[in-house]
């Protein structure tokens, strides 16, 4: 049974508006202007959506869903929720599916064992929300082993503890763009470490400056990783080997200004692409191999890239010309690309 109330205005419902409705499995109430989480909701409800409720502040006390012990999705995106209490989740253990993106929840008002009992969650969204500050306690995810998809993006999250992400070990997105991690300089080596089977993992956009070595040491999943928007002036060779299955690595708009043959070597037979564009090239001799090398040594190709929700697919062909132009004085080259106003990257066979 699927009952819709989205947009209808609703600022509250009374403790006996769902009588006669034992059996209903679906429930949307979103983008209404409920100013608290309804009570005594229909015990058998698989899927609620409160989303969109964003008029009046609200907290999750204990037991609010509690008596929902088949529910499998919930989403409160949007719902201005600043705190969850201890408790907050309990009775749903069977939850697949929570989205908390976009609301006022800070690092430290998610108690410590707030998602502890939430075996078989799947999909855990918090990005756009205030968790500047993280707890260094016991680990938020700790009990989350059945866990894929992690959204922590746009919390302007300055710094992230050791052993934060310990317990996710079946983890396969995780997505920390927008944040503040290179605001300390250098992240911190073993991170990663506890994320074995991650395949995407994006750090768009967070001011980073450096990556220390190993980063992704025990990684070996991993296949596409974004770097995009950052400061980085190189990429380790030692991360391109710690990371047997990468297939796309994006460093566009970042601060690279020459690539050595050493690194070409490395990435050579392997079927991976690298975007570059956007980056400050120097326009020197020294550029002359890495000309040589994609005028035609390897089979190479470009590619438009455009961005869904969750992965980056190619769509088309794009033909770049790379020309080497000498100033007879100085013996300098200069490399002008000439490419459409659109994201590519390079793929080495």
């Amino acid at each position: 049974m699927y009952l819709d109330l989205s947009y209808s205005k609703i600022t509250f419902t009374q403790p006996n508006a769902w009588a006669g409705l034992d059996n209903l499995q679906t429930l949307k109430l979103d983008e209404n202007n409920l100013n608290e989480i309804p009570t005594n909701l229909p015990q058998k409800l698989v899927s609620l959506d409160l989303s969109g409720n964003s008029g009046t502040a609200k907290t999750i006390v204990a037991d609010s869903f509690s008596t929902m012990r088949e529910l499998k999705n919930l989403n409160l995106h949007n719902a201005n929720i600043q705190t969850l209490y201890k408790g907050a989740f309990e009775g749903i253990e069977q939850l697949e599916t929570l989205n908390l993106g976009n609301n006022m929840i800070g690092g430290t008002s998610i108690p410590a064992k707030a998602f502890d009992k939430l075996h078989k969650l799947r999909i855990l969204l918090l990005g756009h929300n205030k968790m500047s500050a993280i707890r260094t306690e016991d680990p938020l995810f700790r009990n989350l082993s059945s866990l894929e998809t992690l959204d922590l993006s746009y919390n302007d999250c300055s710094e992230i503890p050791t052993g934060f992400f310990q317990g996710l070990s079946n983890l396969r997105m995780l997505f920390l763009q927008g944040n503040k991690l290179g605001s300390n300089k250098i992240l911190k080596a073993d991170l990663f470490k506890p994320l074995r089977n991650v395949t995407w993992l994006q750090l768009d956009n967070n001011g980073i400056r450096s990556l220390p070595t190993n980063i992704f040491l025990g990684m070996q999943s991993l296949q596409t990783v974004s770097l995009a928007n950052n400061l980085i002036s190189s990429f380790p060779q030692e991360e391109l080997k710690a990371m047997p299955h990468l297939k796309s690595v994006d460093l566009s708009y970042n601060m690279i200004a020459f690539i050595e043959m050493s690194y070409i070597k490395e990435i050579q037979g392997r079927r991976l692409a690298i975007n570059l564009t956007g980056n400050p090239w120097d326009c020197y001799c020294d550029l002359i191999p890495f000309r040589q090398w994609i005028a035609g040594k390897y089979n190479i190709q470009f590619y438009i890239y455009t961005e869904f929700l969750f992965r980056l697919k190619m769509i088309a062909f794009v033909l770049m010309y790379v020309m080497i132009h000498f100033n007879n004085k100085r013996s300098c080259c200069k490399m002008a690309i000439i490419s459409m106003k659109s994201r590519f990257s390079v793929t080495t066979r």
